[in-house]
């Protein structure tokens, strides 16, 4: 983890460490801590993401973010608030299928740091907007966070949460989730869209992150979205944004005196990310697999195929003997 200090902010960024040899992190559950995101919709409709969404047709496919991340700490220690504002977006050399997505994450890591200085001057530009927290200063200590890589989105084919892929703790090839090997201090808040003709957010889930060399632990905390919808017919035809939002996901804490300071704050906050987004990144991946032929040659090393028709998830799929049909005209192609 590197850790510095100035005036403005505290700069938290996890790093990727070797975790050979190494136990997973705990997962633990925790209600002294909550997370509340501000998101709007309009960020998904830059015409480079659009396009993402068009090259990767019907599968999935996913974007991460550096963020600010403002901690609000009770006096007593007791509990934190985090509020979470995206900054840069980016993307990364991904293969998609209709269930999958394939990336390394040292491409997360390298290109995280790349847009460390757009994503600061978004953020210098929004810190001013959130003076009215001064006001509850008398109850919460009041921190500023710049992270790495703080948050991420994938699209699913369907109206659904996070999948068992997506939550898979292997350290050597890890799920979205749980990504992070070292870090303290900060949320690292995951999403789930669903997109067709319109963009969807499905559900926001934070987990507070206590790692060194993948061990530790994840803390799932509440998490709730404060959404800023976006309309093409308010654009089009009455030349304005759509004012209206809405919240994904429950936290008790929107139903208290201080959740309406904090809807109210997030408002009136409008602004744009920076976009780090490359279509040619996404790449199509069709693994079709053939049964027990397939399966017998890949235990016994019989066959002449390559390694890398043994990568990702089709390599996992057959060492537990999963996916396969009985159809023996079903051969492996990789595209």
């Amino acid at each position: 983890m590197k850790f510095k200090k100035n005036k403005k902010e505290d700069v938290l960024a996890s790093s990727l460490v070797s975790t050979e040899d190494k136990k997973n992190p705990e997962i633990l559950e925790t209600d002294r801590i909550c997370t509340i995101l501000y998101f709007q919709e309009k960020w998904m409709y830059n015409s480079l993401v659009k396009k993402c969404r068009k090259i990767a047709k019907g599968n999935e496919f996913q974007f991460n973010f550096n963020v600010l991340e403002v901690l609000l700490e009770s006096k007593d220690k007791k509990a934190k608030i985090f509020l979470v504002f995206p900054l840069g977006i980016f993307n990364y050399p991904q293969k998609v299928t209709g269930a999958s997505i394939f990336f390394n994450l040292i491409d997360v890591n390298n290109i995280s740091k790349e847009i460390d200085e757009e994503s600061k001057k978004i953020m210098n530009k929004i810190i001013p907007k959130l003076n009215s927290l001064k006001k509850l200063e008398s109850l919460f200590n009041i921190k500023y966070l710049y992270v790495r890589d703080g948050m991420s989105i994938h699209r699913h084919p369907g109206r659904f949460g996070f999948s068992s892929t997506d939550l898979d703790m292997n350290k050597n090839n890890p799920g979205v989730v749980y990504r992070k090997s070292s870090g303290k201090g900060f949320v690292q808040v995951d999403n789930v869209m669903y997109w067709e003709d319109q963009f969807e957010l499905i559900t926001s889930e934070s987990r507070y992150i206590v790692l060194k060399d993948f061990r530790g632990a994840y803390v799932i905390n509440d998490c709730v979205a404060i959404v800023k919808k976006y309309s093409k017919l308010y654009e089009k035809y009455l030349g304005i944004e759509d004012s209206e939002f809405y919240t994904i996901g429950v936290s008790r804490i929107l139903e208290t005196p201080l959740g309406d300071v904090f809807k109210e704050l997030l408002s009136k906050i409008d602004y744009d990310i920076f976009y780090k987004v490359d279509p040619s990144n996404i790449e199509e991946y069709i693994p079709i697999y053939k049964t027990s032929f397939y399966y017998d040659n890949y235990k016994n090393k019989k066959d002449n195929l390559k390694e890398k028709e043994y990568l990702y998830y089709g390599k996992e799929d057959l060492e537990k003997g999963l996916y396969f049909f009985d159809d023996e005209d079903w051969e492996l192609y990789w595209k």
